[in-house]
């Protein structure tokens, strides 16, 4: 039988089966069937043809967002299909971690799929679920019927859920949730740009590991000179410019997760929040009483003067 007459033939299945809309992943071993149901709900089956774990992340990017997965975890005598939520950073050191279940202790969320099925052989992993187009559960991403929605898909070599180790385990691509589609779904690469956090990296080791020395330096070795005080306000000046934009930028990267999820972060998360939280009001702080400081200074100085 030809390719052709063997996709001519599933195609059939899938109108027999009530899947009215087909979406092929290019390149890829992905391909969605999906219908819209009464009540607002959402039939969808996941065709992936090979027998590991598969992923789908919905949204923009693949920072803190609503997840998908169809795996056999360890412990597990079947395949199951989960709804969980990936709390991710831009910080590379603590980038990569599991997804976290909807319905944990930490999340409080809850387990919108009904109707779960996984069929699962040496070569190919079926997953079928139901769920709202828009459920209750803040940390289900609202499907609205007529929107393409963003989906990034993460994959390994294991049935149940392993860290992928190289770019070609991933890729991403565009799915619009309307009836009567049958067809390629557009795809694109996935590109990591991490340049801002290079750059808050670069910018706080250079000014406080290099520019506070001398800053200090400037009050202890050089009294003697007229302008000691001008230089080191002046290089704590240009620290303390850099290093609160750069706290800030990293909390607006990361869609303020930091903020709104702190309980369940890591600690290592935590610690490096809390740490640059306190240097920002220190900040503040030392300028505030470096400007008092100055101030009795002058007026001790015309008091000896006079």
């Amino acid at each position: 039988m030809s390719f052709k007459k063997v996709l001519i033939l599933f195609a059939l299945l899938n109108v027999l089966l009530g899947f009215d809309n087909i979406g092929r992943v290019p390149n890829t071993n992905l391909t969605l069937h999906w219908k819209f149901l009464p009540d607002s709900y959402l039939e969808l089956r996941l065709e992936w043809r090979q027998p590991t774990f598969l992923v789908l992340l919905l949204g923009a990017d693949m920072f803190n967002k609503d997840l998908w997965l169809c795996s056999k975890e360890a412990g597990m005598t079947d395949w199951t299909v989960m709804d969980r939520w990936y709390l991710l950073f831009r910080c590379r050191a603590f980038a990569h971690r599991p997804p976290i279940n909807d319905t944990s202790s930490t999340l409080n969320g809850t387990d919108d799929f009904s109707n779960k099925s996984v069929t699962a052989n040496d070569s190919t992993v079926v997953c079928e679920f139901r769920r709202k187009l828009v459920t209750e559960d803040k940390y289900d991403l609202p499907l609205v019927k007529g929107n393409t929605i963003h989906v990034c898909s993460i994959f390994s070599t294991t049935p149940d859920l392993k860290m992928h180790a190289t770019p070609s385990s991933r890729f991403c691509f565009y799915w619009p949730l309307l009836d009567g589609f049958n067809g390629d779904l557009s795809s694109e690469p996935i590109v990591e740009d991490n340049t801002w956090e290079l750059v808050h990296g670069i910018v706080m080791s250079i000014g406080w590991g290099v520019l506070v020395d001398f800053a200090l330096a400037a009050v202890r070795y050089f009294r003697v000179r007229k302008h000691y005080t001008t230089s080191h306000a002046i290089f704590f000046f240009v620290i303390n410019l850099t290093t609160i934009p750069m706290a800030v930028l990293m909390v607006v990267r990361n869609n303020r997760s930091i903020l709104y999820n702190f309980d369940i972060l890591e600690w290592q998360v935590k610690t490096h929040f809390l740490l640059g939280s306190s240097l920002v009001l220190l900040i503040i702080a030392q300028h505030v009483l470096g400007i008092f400081t100055k101030l009795a200074q002058e007026d001790t100085f015309e008091e000896s003067i006079a």
